[in-house]
């Protein structure tokens, strides 16, 4: 009878820390890496490098400043909560910004949608988990107007890491590669990086082709005759 007792007792016991344990554990989704909030702001450096054979000397670089305002929220024809971003730009050293245009965010549990200029892309996924894989382009139509966002396949490169941009430092971050797509003519590229309470960081994109009878054997920069190379790095954010 004793030992019975004391078996009841220590099951008991057991079955009173399990359920502990398991009402304690949390999966932590990583919501923070894409905030929503009205009035979230982000402002961005961005260098471009635009490729055509009508510029002097087939190519020219141009600078400017891409703002991201967070202003209102409504509801979509599923009747799914959305938020109402407004983007900005101007050339650097301007003070006058050009806008807006108009950008609607949508989170899921599993996700994040974002539509803007007929373009309705999944940049981000929850919870972030190094190797996770997702087709970031799949509402994407498969034609040659939309080419750059052909055999896409994002990627979590790394997450919860450091990273510093400039003097800017991050002590957690997720890595995506979004796309690595090359042939003879075309060269795809694109890769970002988010912050935790920020959001996006750091967007890097080639979008290159070349055109002529005889390819070059040059580094996709040189050879490239149309196309353009995009680098935006967050300046700051509110």
């Amino acid at each position: 009878m004793m030992k019975n007792k004391i078996l009841i007792s220590v099951l008991a016991l057991w079955g009173f820390t399990s359920c502990t344990r398991m009402s304690d554990f949390q999966l932590d989704f990583a919501y923070d890496y894409y905030p929503l909030e009205i009035g979230h702001t982000t402002v961005y450096e961005v260098d471009s490098i635009i490729y055509s054979p009508l510029l002097a000397g087939g190519r020219d670089t141009f600078y400017w400043e891409r703002k991201v305002v967070i202003v209102d929220t409504l509801r979509d024809a599923e009747g799914r909560k959305s938020y109402l971003a407004e983007e900005y730009r101007r050339r650097k050293g301007n003070s006058f910004w050009e806008g807006p245009e108009i950008t609607l965010l949508l989170r899921t549990s599993g996700r994040i949608e974002y539509q803007a200029n007929n373009l309705r892309l999944i940049p981000f996924v929850f919870p972030p988990m190094k190797g996770k894989q997702w087709d970031g382009a799949v509402f994407i139509p498969d034609n040659d107007t939309f080419n750059f966002y052909r055999n896409w396949n994002n990627v979590f490169l790394a997450v919860d890491e450091p990273y510093e941009l400039g003097s800017l430092y991050f002590a957690k971050s997720a890595h995506v590669l979004e796309t690595d797509d090359e042939n003879l003519l075309e060269y795809h590229y694109s890769e970002a990086r988010y912050a935790r309470d920020i959001g996006l960081i750091e967007r890097i994109q080639f979008n290159l082709k070349f055109v002529g009878s005889v390819i070059p054997n040059e580094p996709w920069e040189e050879k490239a005759t149309n196309g353009y190379i995009m680098h935006q790095r967050l300046l700051r954010y509110e």
